[in-house]
């Protein structure tokens, strides 16, 4: 008597467990690839347990390698945006700061002007910028055309407001200032590198110039006659 023989058992599809490794392997480096490949895998897992599919166990390891490219790539990403985030920027907020300061500093003085303080017949620039706050010659009066702050942070021993000190220029183009129809300032970082490295000057034309001038910047007594070809950009 013949032995009936058995009939060999279909073989399960294991093509979404073959895609989810074949696309965790790139997902090592591209995090995208790494989670499709984890979705399809699980997908795959729970077919072939349900025995609808087959690659269990081709599914696990595109589930575990899809898993660890997309960690790393996350963890990755994390220490990228830390880093930034404590490297000092050449465009960041405390440069900002320095040029906005200067244009309020220009404002100011556009309405200082319009007054004659001293009742010399002459209207005249602040001179010292801090008269912009009191005004000495105004009888001591807290004049406030520019805050407190701002008036604290005069010279290399004021206190840093946003991060910039202040201080008057003494010439424009090699030529005295006469404050009667010109003025000028310029703005230094307080400490380079920490509190911004951009140097600003604004005279009364009203533009502000910055320029990185290294770490050893100093403020600028001498307003150049013409600022661009000095190697100053007009700021933002």
């Amino acid at each position: 008597m013949e032995t009936p023989e058995l009939a060999a058992e279909p073989k399960l599809p294991k093509g979404l467990a073959i895609a989810a490794l074949v696309l965790a392997i790139p997902g090592l480096v591209i995090p995208l690839l790494g989670i499709v490949a984890v979705i399809l895998g699980a997908v795959a897992l729970v077919r072939a347990s349900a025995d609808l599919a087959g690659g269990k166990g081709v599914a696990i390891a595109g589930i575990v390698v899809g898993g660890v490219g997309t960690f790393t790539s996350f963890v990755g990403m994390l220490a990228l945006v830390g880093i930034y985030g404590m490297a000092p920027h050449r465009h960041g907020g405390y440069d900002t700061a320095g040029a906005a300061n200067a244009r309020a500093y220009a404002c100011a003085q556009t309405m200082y002007v319009m007054t004659d303080w001293d009742g010399d017949g002459k209207k005249e620039y602040a001179h010292p910028f801090t008269n912009l706050y009191v005004d000495a010659s105004a009888g001591n009066k807290n004049l406030q055309l520019m805050d407190q702050g701002f008036y604290a942070a005069a010279g290399p021993a004021g206190v840093p407001k946003q991060g910039y000190l202040f201080r008057d220029c003494k010439t424009i183009g090699g030529k005295p200032i006469d404050w009667t129809t010109d003025y000028a300032l310029c703005a230094v970082p307080a400490v380079y590198g920490r509190t911004g490295f951009s140097t600003f000057i604004i005279s009364s034309d009203g533009r502000a110039y910055g320029k990185d001038l290294g770490a050893g910047a100093t403020f600028v007594d001498d307003y150049p006659a013409d600022p661009a070809k000095a190697g100053w950009v007009e700021a933002d």
